[in-house]
């Protein structure tokens, strides 16, 4: 008898870890925000809370991870003397990471329904490791650098979630 209240006790216990989780996820709906000029969407979670910071076009934060986006004007390159309409996200890619002497290579992932132009890497900030997950993306009049970033310690637990939030990018 006391094996049969063993095992109603471990499913019971299964039973509700999974009922917790259940719950908990329902708690982090999904979410869109959207820049201020309406150029770039994402869909992230509702933990995430929108601030202001300087140099950056959009900033998300939530309790393990930050979302970063940078609009540069065409205009910006054609100064420099690059010609941006020929430009490709790669070749962007590769800019942002010569110009910020990122330890990173571009990499194109490609499915159905998206193109990924993306590099990561990682880089000590005030003391602290973070790993970043950098998404290019090319619109009608600018390029857009979409960074997600979380701790190292917790890389594993983001690596897919920002790949997933990184498909939701929609330029307008």
């Amino acid at each position: 008898m006391s094996k049969l209240k063993s095992k109603i006790a471990i499913i019971a216990s299964v039973l509700m870890l999974m009922l917790c989780a259940t719950f908990l996820s329902a708690c982090s709906k999904a979410k869109t925000f959207t820049t201020v000029d309406g150029g770039l969407s994402i869909t992230v979670t509702s933990d995430f809370k929108e601030k202001e910071i300087a140099g950056q076009t959009m900033y998300l934060e939530s309790k393990n991870s930050i979302v970063t986006v940078l609009k540069e004007e065409f205009s910006l390159f054609t100064e420099r003397g690059y010609e941006p309409d020929s430009m490709t996200e790669m070749e962007y890619a590769d800019l942002v990471i010569n110009a910020n002497k990122l330890d990173g290579s571009v990499v194109a992932s490609n499915d159905e329904q998206n193109s990924l132009v993306n590099f990561s890497y990682e880089k000590t900030v005030s003391g602290r490791q973070f790993y970043y997950f950098a998404v290019c993306k090319k619109g009608k009049d600018a390029f857009w650098l979409v960074q997600f970033a979380c701790t190292t310690d917790k890389k594993a637990d983001f690596q897919q979630t920002f790949i997933d939030w990184a498909k939701t990018i929609t330029l307008n």
